[in-house]
């Protein structure tokens, strides 16, 4: 019995009822109100997750659309809390300058327990250092 001939695909026209849909959602369109919205959840640090859920759109269709809004919001609210950083500091505000310090001077008022040879085990203190403690301590609860 001879072999029948595949039938030929035929492209699909267009439908009776109008020109061919494309599939899926509709291309999203930014508006100065979804802008702002995106810019003032990003700037208080909410997910991108859920600023692209309430927007009922696709994670990366946020990104797509609104990563320089986003970007541009974080350096904005930085920029902001640095003023008041440095206003408090002009002001003579010891925690600002101790957050300044903490923060970009490596300083800490954590107290340092490790020894001379970077262990934390105790070291025994020699006879006149321990004499000297003991003297210190006489000296200050006789003042009192």
């Amino acid at each position: 019995m001879p072999r029948r001939a595949a039938p030929v695909k035929q492209k699909p026209g267009p439908k009776k009822n109008g020109p061919r849909q494309s599939p899926g959602r509709p291309t999203h369109q930014p508006t100065d109100e979804s802008r702002r919205f995106v810019i003032e959840a990003a700037a208080v640090g909410t997910p991108r997750q859920e600023i692209a859920a309430c927007l009922d759109i696709h994670v990366e269709t946020l990104s797509k659309y609104y990563g320089n809004d986003i970007m541009l919001s974080k350096v904005t609210l930085l920029n902001r809390a640095v003023r008041v950083l440095s206003d408090q500091l002009e002001a003579g505000s010891l925690d600002a300058a101790k957050y300044t310090l903490s923060r970009r001077g490596g300083w800490s008022e954590k107290t340092d327990l490790t020894s001379s040879d970077g262990s934390m085990s105790p070291q025994a203190l020699s006879h006149e250092a321990g004499l000297a403690v003991i003297d210190a301590i006489k000296r200050k609860h006789a003042k009192t």
